[in-house]
């Protein structure tokens, strides 16, 4: 990763309408705290991280209604919505400047299958009208079946 981590937390909390309050960002944070854990390359070090990292991960789970799986693959100036029902698998790819909303799910279709995932591309917006899901923009990609 060429990016200084600050940068790329700076241009997210920037993407966010309510700035720092926004519970969307604090999910974001923990998010690449998990992600960036996996440049301690010593198991020793690296396993306090994980355990701080799954704390927190389950903190925002509890409050803030949204699981952001640490393996996944999350561009630059993400940005959740609303709180609430927000899954996203350890496998998805998101690209750069893509928003979604509450009650999303970005996830395995079938049990016995865990890593067929979507890959959204860049300034996708995803949202729940009527208990329906709509995309404003086009899954740029779906992983094989």
């Amino acid at each position: 990763m060429n990016r200084r981590p600050w940068v790329v937390l700076e241009e997210d909390l920037k993407a966010q309408r309510e700035g720092i309050l926004s519970l969307g960002f604090w999910a974001l944070l923990v998010y690449r705290f998990g992600h960036a854990r996996y440049v301690v390359r010593s198991r020793w070090v690296r396993l306090p991280l994980t355990v701080v990292y799954l704390l927190l991960n389950k903190l925002v789970e509890i409050f803030c209604g949204m699981s952001i799986g640490g393996n996944a693959k999350i561009g630059r100036r993400f940005v959740i919505e609303h709180q609430g029902g927000i899954v996203v698998h350890g496998a998805c790819v998101i690209g750069d400047d893509c928003i979604i909303r509450q009650a999303v799910t970005l996830g395995n279709r079938h049990l016995d299958q865990p890593n067929p995932t979507p890959r959204l591309a860049w300034g996708i917006e995803s949202m729940l009208v009527r208990e329906q899901r709509f995309w404003v923009a086009c899954i740029l990609e779906t992983m094989p079946q």
